[in-house]
């Protein structure tokens, strides 16, 4: 199986420069997936460390890193100039009082919605 697996990249044009594209992509997207995994147990992280871990060069982390900020996929304070990254934190409480303030008036229009089917019941 693994002989298929070498031929195939004899049939691209540049098969050397293909896989070594293949290689940077899977790295790149790694990396992406380590960042989200991980930002919300470490406080910070350092570049040298993740382009180390990554086999990628700093300037390549530090790219990504600044794209996934710029999407709001990583919350991250401190980057310009830093070595580190210090992520942010948001308390789960106050996510929960903006989840409640926000379904409150819908649960009270509901319940005023069936008490007023309720009596158009009654009056039939």
């Amino acid at each position: 199986m693994a002989w298929i697996f070498f031929q195939v990249w004899g049939l691209f044009h540049d098969g050397p420069h293909v896989k070594e594209m293949i290689t940077q992509k899977i790295q790149e997207e790694s990396l992406r997936t380590y960042l989200f995994s991980y930002s919300a147990i470490y406080d910070s992280m350092s570049l040298d460390t993740l382009a180390e871990m990554f086999d990628l060069e700093k300037s390549v982390v530090l790219a990504i890193i600044s794209k996934m900020i710029i999407n709001e996929d990583l919350m991250v304070s401190n980057l310009i100039g830093a070595l580190v990254l210090w992520f942010e934190r948001y308390s789960l409480f106050l996510q929960d009082g903006m989840c409640d303030a926000l379904l409150r008036p819908k649960a009270r229009a509901n319940s005023e919605c069936s008490k007023t089917i309720n009596l158009q019941g009654d009056w039939q």
